[in-house]
């Protein structure tokens, strides 16, 4: 399949794929920075709902959230263009299984936190998994 990003970034290689379409890790050509590109098929007339769904996300600001920094809309799919937040919790503990007790403690007050945040401004978040979840280098969770 060929990957064709915002024309801002170019692709650096895919991070997986979910219901809603591919990740690809995606390296911005002016400041060389890492994001998150999800494509998504979008239907002639759908990319309102993924307009609604990014405005939604960059309105959100908590340490334990991914950022939304952008859409872009081509004729048969939209990007959206998310901060990277790292390796997600499943490849994790697939590479590390016997992970650290305080680590995974950690993660979860983290991700309690985040939904709790999300529900203090009336969002639900349909699809906690941790496949919906990363940790940055400095241990960081955010949610997707």
């Amino acid at each position: 399949m060929v990957v064709t990003p915002p024309t801002a970034f170019d692709s650096v290689s895919p991070l997986g794929f979910g219901a809603s379409g591919t990740v690809h890790l995606l390296k911005c050509k002016t400041t060389g920075r890492h994001f998150a590109g999800k494509k998504m098929a979008c239907p002639l007339g759908q990319a309102d709902v993924a307009r609604r769904e990014h405005a939604l996300l960059a309105s959100l600001s908590h340490e334990n959230i991914i950022r939304s920094h952008d859409v872009c809309c081509e004729a048969d799919a939209v990007w959206m263009v998310l901060e990277y937040g790292g390796a997600t919790i499943t490849d994790i503990l697939l590479e590390n299984p016997k992970m650290l007790y305080a680590h995974r403690q950690s993660w979860c007050g983290q991700a309690l936190s985040a939904v709790s945040f999300l529900h203090s401004r009336c969002v639900v978040h349909l699809d906690i998994k941790l496949d919906n979840m990363s940790v940055t280098d400095t241990g960081v969770l955010k949610l997707l």
